[in-house]
Formats: structure tokens, sequence, C-alpha cells
């Protein structure tokens, strides 16, 4: 399972805003005329923002957050590639995120971006990716156990029939040099598998750094299998023909090599977290945790996805006052920790409360 970390346009989320700071999240539709409840749930949650902003931040620092929530159009929110939504605004700043997975309706307006949701989104454990291989079509499809969606090919064929070239020192060259496209024979099928697999590497698996599950004909899956060479590639693959498959099959078989190494990952991290504690290097007590982190010393932090609990934390000290969800001043301390963590460059685990290693809600191995 991969971490996120606290780089790129996430670490400007995590940066130090203006407050108030409001954070959306919701389910999405990708398709028109269902993609218009996208809209209405906005509309719903910029009400609910709008209501919260006042009784919390009853000042023109509200008003300039809710404007840049009003700001935002309606395309960006209506059918597009995604699952779930995820806003951001501030009166200094603005994100709008599609989401690859479905997410619960939340509101949160408080001094900083509420992040546990998005880690859990991000978390690449459970993502994946397909190549679906036949002859006449190739496709790449990416996503996880709920939804998986086609990316588009770079610089990768999209059939044998149009495979006429062959890469050599990373440019695309005539297979027969002379010849124009409609007189070149259709390319050997041993050589269309080894230029795909190297294309796909080079395209695709390098940047996303993804698994990549092939999902072909029995003949071709295992003469790809044998070949290849990209790192990322599952030793077995989906024996069916994916030409006229529906997407959701060919989740749900993915699935099916995936879950058995997400789920061996998870054990790996609460069998680290419970060695830790043995040794005194790890806890689940949520003072201790929070002046950990204050100094940088959590290395690896386990957070219930399913868990709120209500608090004000002093992030210089680490410091934590109780406080009842109905304080004004209350925000999540295990979003707050979380982020505290990920700008220590600590590494951050969404977890479902069935796979915690603890009931506290928190597990913190320490760096030393």
């Amino acid at each position: 399972m991969q971490a996120v970390n606290s780089t790129g346009w996430f670490a400007e989320l995590l940066a130090q805003h203006e407050a108030p700071c409001v954070s959306m999240y919701f389910p999405a539709h990708r398709a028109s005329p269902p993609a218009e409840q996208n809209l209405q749930r906005f509309r719903e949650l910029l009400s609910q923002a709008e209501r919260m902003l006042m009784e919390k931040f009853p000042n023109k620092q509200a008003k300039a957050a809710l404007a840049k929530l009003h700001t935002i159009p309606a395309e960006q929110i209506g059918a597009g590639p995604h699952d779930g939504i995820a806003i951001f605004a501030s009166p200094d700043y603005l994100q709008v995120l599609d989401l690859q997975r479905p997410v619960d309706e939340l509101c949160v307006v408080s001094e900083s971006f509420h992040v546990k949701p998005l880690i859990r989104t991000m978390q690449q454990g459970d993502r994946f990716q397909i190549l679906c291989l036949s002859l006449n079509r190739i496709r790449i499809l990416e996503g996880n156990q709920y939804a998986v969606s086609e990316v588009p090919l770079r610089n990768v064929p999209p059939s044998i029939l149009e495979a006429r070239v062959v890469h050599i020192g990373g440019k695309n060259m005539p297979e027969q040099h002379g010849a124009t496209s409609a007189e070149q024979p259709a390319m050997r099928l041993d050589h269309f598998l080894r230029l795909l697999d190297t294309l796909v590497w080079e395209n695709h698996s390098r940047v996303s750094h993804l698994p990549l599950i092939v999902a072909a004909d029995v003949k071709n899956l295992s003469a790809f299998l044998e070949m290849s060479k990209n790192p990322y590639i599952l030793e077995k693959g989906i024996a069916i023909d994916p030409e006229h498959q529906p997407n959701d099959r060919l989740r749900d078989e993915a699935w099916k090599l995936m879950e058995p190494r997400y789920q061996e990952e998870v054990r790996r991290l609460t069998d680290q977290f419970r060695v830790a504690q043995a040794h005194q290097k790890g806890t689940d007590e949520l003072p201790i945790v929070a002046e950990a982190a204050a100094v940088g010393r959590v290395g690896t932090l386990l957070v219930d996805a399913n868990r709120y609990v209500p608090g004000v934390l002093h992030k210089t000290s680490g410091t934590i006052e109780s406080a009842t969800s109905h304080d004004p001043r209350a925000e999540d301390l295990l979003d707050d920790l979380a982020e505290m963590v990920l700008k220590m460059d600590g590494q951050v685990y969404v977890l479902e409360h069935e796979q915690m290693p603890t009931d506290a809600g928190i597990a913190a191995v320490f760096r030393y």
C-alpha cells in the first residue's frame, strides 16, 4: 500500500491558509442526466457551508470563502470522470478534485482543511490498472474495487492493425522504410506483444506505479506474461477476451487478484504497530501521539476512517483540550493529527474500523 505524502498539490492543500477553510465531499455520478444530482448535492452542501460559516466565522473572511465557492462553474460539478468530488475553499485558496471512488457526503468548516477522507481515496494500496489486450482493441482501465474507468492511451497503439512501427531509441520508426502505411504488413504477434509491453511500461506503469493486471484470452495472456519485462505486472492475469466485456466484469475479476495483496499489506501495517507497541516504540494513546507528532517523532500513523474524536489540538505543543462536538472550537483530532504527521514527512494510512489494530481510532509507530 502506497501512503499519501505531502508533495505537489497536496502539499499546497496542507499549507497554512487563511481561515475559515471549507471542505466538502460528496458522491458523484459520471453520466447525464443522473449527473444533475451532482449539482443538487453541491447546492445543498453550499447552503450548509454558508450556515456553518456564519455560525463559526461571522466575519468578512467567511464571506470571502463563500465567494470562492460561488466561482465554481456548474460544468466542473456535473458529469465527468469521477465517482466523488472534493472541494476545498478558503479566502486565499480553491481546489476542486475528481475522486475515483465514492465518498460519504460531508461538509466541514474549520481552521484548516479536513483531509482524512481525501487520504483514504488517494491511498494506492487498493488501486490498480487493467491492460485489456485483444488484437482489435487495446485499452487501459484504472480504478479500485468500487469502479474503474478508461484512461487515454499515451503513445500505445490501439490495436495490432495500427502497430506498424517499432520503437527504436525512444522514437517510433516505420517497420519497413520507404513503404506507405497501407503497404506495410501487419506486425507479427510476438513483435506486437513486445512493443506493447515496452510502450505500456514507458508511458503508463513507470508513471502511475500501479499494479497492472493483464486481461486477454488464454493464449495471448500466457504469451504476454511470459515475455513481459514490466515489473508492475501481476504474475496472474484475467483469462478472458476483454474486447466486449463490460468494465464492471473486468473490475470484479481484477479485484479477486488484488484483494489478497491489499489485505496482506494491511496485516503488515497492523503487525508493525503491535511489534512497536510491545517495545514502547508505538502507542494508541491520543495525548502521547499528539505530543510525538508535534516534534516529528511519528513515522507511521494509522487512522480509523470511521471515527470522529472532537477536541482542540494545539499544533505547536501537541497538547489537547477536551471539547464536545457541539463546541464551535472543536475539530476532528484524528484529522488534525494526520495533517501534522504528513507535514513532518511521516506516512499516514486511513483504514476501515475493522482493519485497525486498536479501538482507540489511532495507532502510531515512532521514528525513535
